[in-house]
């Protein structure tokens, strides 16, 4: 859920940002990776368990 909040954060800073007329702002993302990284691997980790806990038709 954090990796989550960081990512929706940054968002709007750069939409305030993008909103200004004095365009002199650099964001600096340091973290970033790591939230998409986390937010990633958790949302697969929920579909391929729930995909091995299925039952096979055949």
């Amino acid at each position: 859920m954090q990796g989550w909040f960081n990512i929706r954060k940054s968002i709007n800073v750069i939409h305030h940002i993008n909103r200004l007329k004095n365009k002199n702002h650099m964001i600096i993302s340091i973290d970033a990776e790591k939230a998409f990284d986390k937010h990633w691997k958790k949302k697969n980790t929920q579909h391929y368990s729930k995909r091995r806990n299925r039952k096979s038709i055949y």
